[in-house]
């Protein structure tokens, strides 16, 4: 049964890879700096929208961040509703609820205004609004149909890369689990990398994004889809990480740092909307959606343990990272540089939630999302993905 499950799977990525070749990826216009976000504003105000939902989270909407770019919009006479019901992990629901209120104001486009779940989000409204299709029909690979509404993205975190990506994360907390919703009409038209509003981002949010950076760019590095391109835009974003990490979360105001980390962002971002991801997101996704854990957190947890056990089939490719942050050119050095990056950022080493009882039901959601969708270099039985999982329990 493991063999027919494998040769599914390498039939799948042989599509994948075949259909990456023929439909190229569409980039987003990006603006780059401090205060881009008012730019891409104006970007958006010389179209001919009339009305926008901006989205947003609840704890960005209490801050009331995004007032200097709902007013930089109505500067060129557009109508702005905002839209704040969005959790870190965005529930089926909320995005219902966002699409009846996009076709309420007669929202033409969508402005996305946070971390990856606003984007996210927004993503899948703007789907929504156009296809008449709940977020859980459109769970899967090309599902979305009719083109969305145009999306703009302005990322308050360096993290996701959600903003030219083609993929959504959504959660449906009844079936305690996380999907995603991939398909290359999801990707943003433009987007704003703005050092100026990821300044406040706490230490503990700055330490996760930033560590799904890294898990984006070693992802999509060892990859079967990966190509010479994404190797070299995954290598900066690598480097990038383990510079400017530490420095944007001991020196949250340091605009340098911040503005090196959304650059990364970007470029894992564009890693992955090419050669996708692996088992370190399978598991994240289902520990997500089960227990709530943050998913950039989930991904740092997890990254080591699924190196190691990938390691005879990415050796070389971990040593050449280990070589480009100055680390002996072994696969061992990387894991172990990973590991102490963890530990200077304060990442714990296990799950305290986890529990023994539930590892059939993570492994198996895991193994799903990992077969059908991500083309991971090594593939996982059973006995070995629960002896991965033993080492996330904390006894």
């Amino acid at each position: 049964m493991q063999g027919l499950t494998i040769l599914k799977h390498k039939m799948t990525m042989l599509v994948m890879k075949l259909a990456t070749k023929i439909l190229n990826s569409p980039r987003p216009d990006m603006f780059v700096g401090p205060d881009s976000s008012l730019l891409l504003c104006d970007f958006i105000g010389a179209k001919p929208y009339k009305s926008i939902l901006l989205v947003t989270d609840k704890g960005l909407y209490e801050l009331g961040l995004f007032e200097s770019v709902k007013k930089r919009l109505e500067s060129h006479n557009l109508k702005v509703t905002v839209y704040h019901e969005i959790s870190p992990n965005p529930t089926d629901k909320q995005i219902g609820v966002g699409v009846k209120k996009a076709l309420e104001v007669g929202a033409d486009a969508i402005l996305a205004f946070g971390g990856g779940s606003a984007i996210d989000a927004a993503k899948v409204i703007a789907a929504g609004m156009k296809n008449g299709k709940t977020a859980a029909q459109m769970v899967g690979l090309f599902k979305v149909g009719k083109d969305p509404a145009p999306v703009f993205a302005i990322p308050t975190t360096a993290g996701t890369g959600s903003e030219v990506t083609p993929a959504a994360v959504i959660t449906i907390p009844e079936e305690q689990r996380k999907c995603s919703v991939g398909d290359l009409k999801l990707i943003p038209k433009a987007a704003a990398l703005d050092a100026n509003l990821m300044l406040g981002l706490p230490p503990s949010i700055t330490a996760a994004t930033g560590l799904d950076v890294l898990t984006h760019a070693i992802e999509a590095y060892v990859s079967t889809l990966t190509t010479e391109e994404i190797r070299e835009r995954c290598e900066y974003a690598v480097s990038a990480v383990f510079k400017h990490l530490p420095v944007a979360y001991q020196d949250g105001g340091n605009q340098d740092a911040r503005t090196a980390m959304s650059l990364a962002s970007y470029q894992a971002g564009i890693s992955i909307a090419e050669a996708a991801v692996g088992y370190v997101h399978a598991f994240a996704h289902k520990l997500g959606g089960k227990y709530g854990i943050p998913h950039g957190l989930a991904n740092a947890v997890i990254l080591p343990h699924v190196l190691r056990f990938s390691k005879d089939k990415i050796e070389k490719d971990l040593a050449r990272l280990a070589q480009i942050i100055g680390k002996p050119a072994n696969a061992d050095a990387f894991i172990k540089a990973i590991e102490e990056l963890n530990d200077q950022l304060d990442i714990p080493k296990h799950f305290e939630d986890l529990k023994l009882s539930d590892f059939d039901e993570i492994f198996a959601a895991a193994q799903e999302e990992a077969m059908s969708l991500f083309p991971v270099p090594k593939y996982m039985n059973e006995q070995q993905g629960k002896e991965l999982l033993s080492k996330l329990v904390n006894v």
